[in-house]
């Protein structure tokens, strides 16, 4: 602390009394402490952002938009899953909520300070009919997404985009059409693919799909999915782009020079964001490890044709990724006996991806974390690491080229 140096007060004296230049707390501080962190102004701060690079602000559609009385709205996931207990943390719903659909201009005068491009969801339950909440979309929905978008150009004299799914993107475009607006397919899809082999998701699979299978199953069909809205979105001459927002990243090797944890780092890639991002963007194939480790009844194969119409429907000017980072995101290594002796083992615990997170300190549950937590209630998983965020960026560009990438939620 502080300096380091010890101070004797006389030589007659045994004790050392060691100074510190910040004040202590006497108990252990929840988050870094200030004075031992490197802020992101000071980070790289001799390089700068690259033209066109944009910050935007969110939030989820559900928390804030209202109308449920008024305009309809029907029921969406989260207005469901919030009510099972322990979905959510605390168990809070979305039952009361920050009524947007009444507010936002009062809310777009009081943010007329930011000079910060927004992005906006897509009304998700509001525009859909509750009668029909799979088929429709509702005029009062898709006329309020307008009036929002026109609001922020004028009030904030910005920019102002449609994060759209692609659903409501091609209802909305076949209408409307305003130009300018972002489609996304779906939204990480390797955590909702895995939810699917746990309760309750897993009392309803379909015959011949079981808990160990389902996964991947989902991984199939929802890239052939993808790849028919995309072909919807060009074929109606919908302007703007259109992708798929995937997760996850590219870790690095516990120890350095290991040849296994070398190879652990890119059976994490294969199975965890190369399972989506190859065949999209690369090869129209599944990643050449995943194919290697499962067997085609754990895993359909592409056919020829469907991997012409996944390379045909690649979004090459457009990739999506979310960047969280927790504490076990920095580093992969093989399994503890070996990486043979879980690949070649299906009843290994870490078998097909066979391969460890490991935490950024060796000594679990102590120690600080690779950054600070977004809050307490997060502070066993969810960090800020902004000195890792080009380096995700880029190892993502170089295995999968694109003319840009659009970034969310990211805590960097």
């Amino acid at each position: 602390m502080g300096s380091g140096r010890i101070r004797r007060i006389s030589p007659t004296h045994h004790h050392c009394y060691p100074t510190a230049s910040i004040i202590l707390s006497s108990l252990p501080p929840a988050l870094h402490p200030q004075a031992y962190l490197t802020g992101p102004k000071d980070i790289l701060s001799d390089l700068k952002l690259p033209s066109g690079f944009f910050f935007a602000v969110a939030t989820a559609p559900c928390q804030v938009e209202g109308a449920v009385k008024d305009e309809g709205k029907g029921p969406n996931h989260w207005d469901w899953a919030a009510h099972i207990p322990g979905v959510v943390w605390d168990n809070t719903t979305a039952d009361v909520v920050d009524l947007h659909y009444y507010l936002y201009k009062t809310s777009l005068v009081l943010q007329r300070w930011e000079s910060t491009p927004i992005h906006f969801p897509s009304p998700g339950p509001e525009s859909t009919p509750s009668e029909q909440p799979t088929r429709l979309l509702a005029k009062p929905g898709l006329n309020v997404m307008l009036m929002v978008r026109r609001s922020i150009i004028i009030l904030l004299e910005i920019q102002a985009h449609i994060l759209f799914t692609a659903s409501n993107s091609i209802a909305f475009a076949s209408q409307y059409n305003p130009g300018g607006h972002t489609a996304f397919t779906f939204n990480e899809p390797s955590p909702f693919c895995s939810e699917y082999s746990w309760a309750p998701f897993n009392a309803t699979l379909a015959p011949g799909v079981n808990s160990s299978t389902v996964e991947y199953y989902c991984a199939y069909h929802v890239l052939k999915a993808h790849t028919g809205a995309v072909k919807a979105f060009r074929e109606m001459n919908i302007t703007g782009e259109i992708a798929f927002k995937n997760d996850d990243y590219v870790g690095t090797p516990w120890c350095e020079g290991n040849a296994e944890d070398i190879a652990a780092v890119e059976r994490h890639v294969a199975f965890q964001i190369g399972i989506f991002s190859d065949p999209v963007y690369t090869t129209g194939d599944w990643p050449q490890i995943v194919e290697d480790t499962l067997p085609p009844d754990f895993l359909p194969r592409f056919t020829e044709e469907e991997q012409k119409d996944l390379l045909s429907g690649s979004p090459v000017g457009l990739c999506g990724i979310l960047r969280y980072r927790r504490i076990q995101d920095i580093f992969n290594a093989a399994p503890l006996n070996g990486l043979d002796a879980c690949v070649n083992n299906t009843a290994h615990p870490n078998w097909p991806t066979c391969n460890i997170q490991v935490a950024y300190d060796s000594m679990p549950d102590s120690g600080w974390a690779v950054g600070p937590a977004l809050d307490p209630q997060t502070s066993h998983w969810l960090f800020a690491t902004p000195q890792w965020f080009r380096h995700a960026m880029k190892e993502i560009h170089t295995r999968w080229p694109t003319n840009k990438i659009r970034c969310f939620r990211s805590l960097a």
